[in-house]
């Protein structure tokens, strides 16, 4: 029987590290300005692999550009009813977020399918997502990315 494959990620400052099974896989970096905010994702061997600009003020007339994208994949982030929405090739993802106070959990949906969750252990100075899917699947991956961007706006204490 196979071991199920788990996610945690690391939040501090704004800049998120996610391991696999214990083995660092993403790191990335945000920087917040007055009117955007960019995201970079790298790779375990610091390549970049991605980077987002998101625009807008306060969430108001929000557009995500895609920078760069190293990633063998076409990726199209599209606002929908605010939310943002990850397409790859024909697999939508979608972040339904629930309403905590201070944490950041909610569901992931591929083609409107549930296919896992977020839960998050907030101690004073980090926070630790655990990523909870139903199955091994190379999606999970872009949900995990999805979530990174979602994220830039959250946990920059200390």
């Amino acid at each position: 029987m196979n071991a199920k494959t788990i996610f945690k990620a690391d939040c501090l400052n704004g800049n998120t590290e996610v391991h696999q099974n214990g083995i660092k896989i993403y790191r990335s970096f945000t920087s917040v300005w007055p009117f955007y905010e960019k995201v970079k994702i790298k790779d375990v061997n610091n390549a970049l692999m991605l980077e987002v600009v998101v625009t807008g003020f306060l969430g108001y007339k929000r557009k995500i550009v895609l920078k760069t994208n190293n990633l063998a994949r076409d990726l199209f982030f599209e606002i929908n009813k605010r939310k943002v929405e990850l397409t790859v090739e024909k697999s939508r993802i979608v972040f339904k977020q629930y309403n905590r106070a201070f944490k950041f959990e909610g569901d992931f949906y591929v083609n409107d399918v549930y296919v896992g969750s977020i839960q998050n252990k907030l101690t004073f100075f980090t926070s630790e997502l655990v990523y909870d899917f139903l199955k091994d699947n190379e999606i999970n991956y872009f949900c995990i990315i999805l979530s990174l961007i979602l994220l830039r706006n959250k946990f920059h204490s200390v």
